[in-house]
């Protein structure tokens, strides 16, 4: 897979492999990977893990008209990142911030970390539907039933 931003090269599919019993939870969150659209205003050309950093960023709490709509747009932007990074999984590791969704009716991976730096624009259904045959497979190599998908 290639990187939009520096045309890297990485493997992508490998890195999510190695944590295949939580890769259940891109089942649990298919449509709302696939069909909800990113809900911050942002260029064409930022992406979506740059966008998260710079609302965070550029928020001015002495700006907002009230607390309610304060709190309203936090648990949008919360509930995004429930479903879309990767991390949110792990709450007891330590994982780069990386971004699944759609953004400008393009799917997309993205993150600012060290580990994983960039922006990949994917076919999103594709890649979950790749994940999710290999995660099956693997379960079938091992000689173990695949987990159930949590509801």
């Amino acid at each position: 897979m290639q990187c939009e931003d520096t045309g890297k090269q990485t493997v992508l599919p490998n890195y999510f492999l190695d944590f295949v019993d939580q890769l259940s939870r891109f089942e649990t969150n298919y449509e709302a990977l696939v069909d909800k659209n990113f809900p911050i205003d942002s260029s064409p050309d930022e992406s979506i893990a740059d966008a998260i950093d710079r609302y965070f960023d550029e928020v001015d709490l002495n700006n907002i008209d009230s607390t309610r709509e304060l709190m309203d747009t936090f648990d949008e932007i919360y509930e995004y990142r429930r479903i879309h990074n990767f991390s949110f999984a792990f709450s007891d590791q330590t994982h780069p911030d990386i971004y699944f969704g759609i953004k400008d009716n393009k799917g997309e991976i993205s993150s600012n970390s060290m580990q994983l730096s960039g922006r990949f624009r994917i076919d999103l259904a594709d890649f979950l539907s790749k994940l999710k045959d290999a995660r099956r497979q693997y379960f079938s190599l091992i000689n173990r039933p695949v987990p159930p998908t949590p509801i």
